[in-house]
Formats: structure tokens, sequence, C-alpha cells
């Protein structure tokens, strides 16, 4: 979230390789929140949070994260994950049984990209240092002027601050998808048990709650919350990990 924040901000786009226009929906929520951690603190809050966000703005974010608006790859981008890609793995056999049981799951984790491509390279036969070379040669963003490539750094908006309250909204409403993460960690065939450990506490150091064992999820995902900021009441979903 925070890496297409700063992808798809207004002030970044004349930077961009990726010269597909950006979507009004886009523009319009970087005009409602300068920040990230603006529309996570206000945008975003729960009913335990000092803000209750009404009105349009507030509306169209929880649109854009809950997947309802598919209007570009910016969009889609912050509503479709874990879940949306990975659903087929996630349904019951009629015995019961799950089918992600029975598949072989390799998992690149973004702080851990050059390692997991390397091993997951090496257990299909290939070198175990293929990606040494190659990771962070590839710019997503160009100065057109110098005709070079441009770090993330130096472009004009790189603000990834997340105030406590901010991170807590956005762990709130990706609880769901916290819980898909935890159960594809705990799949990966390319993780030994101190990496999988090492991923859990990083998590559970941004959402403690959600990174706990059968933590259960508020059904946020309705109509009457994405418009007024109130989630439905007692439904629940858990998702438990061994």
């Amino acid at each position: 979230i925070q890496s297409n924040w700063i992808y798809a901000h207004p002030l970044n786009n004349p930077y961009r390789m990726d010269k597909t226009q950006l979507q009004g929906f886009i523009t319009q929520m970087h005009n409602c929140y300068p920040s990230l951690d603006d529309a996570a603190t206000k945008g975003l809050s729960s009913p335990s949070t000092s803000h209750t966000g009404e009105g349009y703005c507030p509306e169209l974010l929880r649109r854009i994260f809950m997947g309802e608006l598919k209007h570009g790859p910016q969009v889609i981008h912050y509503g479709r994950g874990f879940r949306y890609h990975i659903s087929p793995f996630l349904k019951k056999n009629d015995d019961g049984t799950s089918v992600i049981d029975e598949k072989n799951i390799y998992v690149v984790r973004q702080e851990n990209m050059e390692k997991d491509l390397n091993s997951i390279n090496a257990a299909f036969g290939g070198s175990p240092t293929s990606f040494t070379e190659k990771i962070g040669n590839y710019p997503h963003f160009w100065d057109y002027k110098t005709n070079t490539a441009k770090s993330v750094d130096s472009l004009p908006y790189t603000d990834r601050t997340l105030s406590p309250e901010g991170m807590s909204n956005l762990c709130w409403i990706l609880c769901d998808e916290i819980q898909v993460y935890k159960q594809v960690l705990q799949q990966a065939k390319n993780l030994e048990r101190d990496q999988l450990e090492d991923s859990m506490k990083k998590l559970a150091q941004h959402c403690p709650k959600e990174a706990a064992e059968d933590h259960r999820c508020p059904m946020f995902l309705n109509k009457d919350w994405i418009k007024q900021g109130v989630p439905t009441a007692d439904s629940t979903v858990v998702a438990k990990v061994e």
C-alpha cells in the first residue's frame, strides 16, 4: 500500500515509466488526502478510533480499498490482494480438506525478495545466485530530461509515514488479507522455520491483534460501513494459524 501510494501519486506521475493514465478515482483520492497517514487515520477509521469519516472522500477511499472500484491498474492494486489472487486454493474439498494443503506453495516476500527468488530457483534446479545481480536493476521511474533512471527517494512525493493510529486502521481494514497471508506463509515450501517465525514476528510488530492465532476479523465488507463508517456487528471470520 505504501509503495502504491507513492507510485500512483499525481506528483510522481511525470516520472513513471508506465505511462498508463492515472484514473480519476486515484487523483480524487490523493486530492482528498494529502498523505497516506491522513487517509488511514481519517478515511479508514474503525469505530474504535476518534474519526468517523463520513462523506464523499471516505466513501471513495473505502470503495477503492474494498475492491468495489475496478477502473484501471492503480485502483485494482488496492482492492485485489491475497484472497483475490489465490481464492481457488482457499476452498474446501468435498471431504472437508483444504485445497491449499494439496498444493506446493512458494512465496516471495518483498523484504526478502532476492533470497526467496534465489531459493526457489535453486529448488527447481537453477542457480542459487541467479537473482543476486538482477534485483533493483529495473527502474519504475525515469528522468526524461536527463534520460536516466530516477530513484524513488528523489521523487517529488516520498512520504511513507504512518502514525500508530494510521497503522492500526490499515491493520483493521486488512484483517482478512492478513489471515490469508498467515495461511500462505504456513504453507510455503521454501521457508525454513526460522524464516517463517521472522515474518510472523514482523507482522506482529505492525499488526499485533491481527497477527494473533485465531484472531476474529469483523465482517465489515458491507455497504453500510463503506458509506457510514460502521461495520456489521456480531459477524466474524476466523483464520487459525497452527
